[in-house]
């Protein structure tokens, strides 16, 4: 499994209030990370007593964490997990359905037709390529000078793509702005927040997915929890943080909506248990483990204890 070592950490000073909900009420060390896919082991993480959400703390310097991204595990990655996943959303007929139907329905109910949307950390870009074939006037960002590149080639989006870091992309006003699975990446979701509420507007939506702790999975397996990733991951938001964060800044909260598939329940075991899920990629054993995780995902969905969680909402 894709993992990296930063040589020589420099980190930050520790945070004594929450990131998230600004409370000063932490319990330190409440999560050590365990190793596994893009996590380093032993990795202190605080918890909020108020809100519920967990952070790596102290935080790497900006320096580290751009050691860390440029690192060949990374760039790996990259090349061999996300980009060719991403990429069958597009061109795989029951894929993209699914696509269409838990990424594009929810929020367009949303949106007028025709309108500008952003769509930060956008990867190859399949969400712009989909919006684009759907009538709107999308574009997307990215840090990854690789992922533009395949989304430009493979999926025709040209200019559509470009390659900045989220503080340099939000310039303009836009209906809409998305960010799937970014803001737990950023040492600084209050900044981003900040930033989209400025690049939206009044009336704007703003769309951020992401892994919650109030899941099925983390509430048995905690470390080894599949989305414990640090530096790969920073933060762990529960519903309340990031509901207070969006009600921070000027978004009212329009829906929460749970993903009905998140996999990784098999993974997560494996990783609390020191096995490697990829050993059961022989026989008949991919089919099994597909099976058990889409059941314990329904469970999930059903008790509102869903891994991912979409949390729409509109700038006042």
């Amino acid at each position: 499994m894709p993992r990296t070592e930063i040589p020589d950490v420099v980190y930050d000073a520790a945070f004594d209030a929450c990131p998230v909900c600004g409370s000063r009420s932490l319990l330190h060390g409440a999560l050590t990370s365990t190793a596994g896919f893009m996590s380093q082991p032993n990795v202190d993480h605080s918890r909020c007593n108020d809100c519920g959400s967990y952070f790596v703390n102290p935080q790497p310097s900006a320096a580290s964490l751009e050691q860390f991204y440029s690192s060949q595990a990374v760039e790996d990655l990259v090349q061999d997990k996300i980009l060719s996943r991403s990429l069958d959303r597009y061109f795989d007929p029951h894929l993209r359905d699914y696509f269409v139907e838990h990424r594009v329905t929810p929020l367009r109910q949303y949106l007028r037709p025709g309108g500008s949307l952003l769509d930060v950390g956008c990867g190859v870009g399949v969400f712009v390529r989909v919006m684009q074939d759907l009538g709107y006037r999308a574009h997307g960002t990215d840090v990854s000078v690789r992922s533009v590149s395949v989304g430009r080639d493979r999926l025709g989006l040209g200019e559509a793509l470009s390659v900045s870091d989220w503080s340099e992309s939000m310039s303009g006003v836009y209906d809409a702005i998305t960010a799937w699975t970014l803001i737990e990446h950023l040492k600084n979701p209050a900044g981003f927040l900040n930033k989209a509420s400025a690049a939206v507007g009044p009336g704007g939506i703003l769309l951020v997915e992401c892994p919650t702790v109030d899941s099925l999975l983390f509430r048995h397996l905690k470390s080894s929890f599949f989305w414990v990733m640090p530096y790969y991951h920073l933060f762990l938001f529960s519903r309340g943080g990031m509901r207070a964060m969006l009600a921070g800044h000027g978004f009212d909260l329009l829906q929460e909506y749970d993903m009905p598939r998140n996999w990784y329940f098999v993974a997560s075991v494996c990783r609390s248990l020191g096995l490697d899920v990829d050993a059961l990629a022989t026989g008949k054993w991919p089919d099994v483990v597909k099976r058990i995780d889409e059941i314990f995902d329904d469970i999930a969905r059903e008790q509102g204890l869903s891994s991912t969680v979409q949390f729409i909402a509109r700038r006042r």
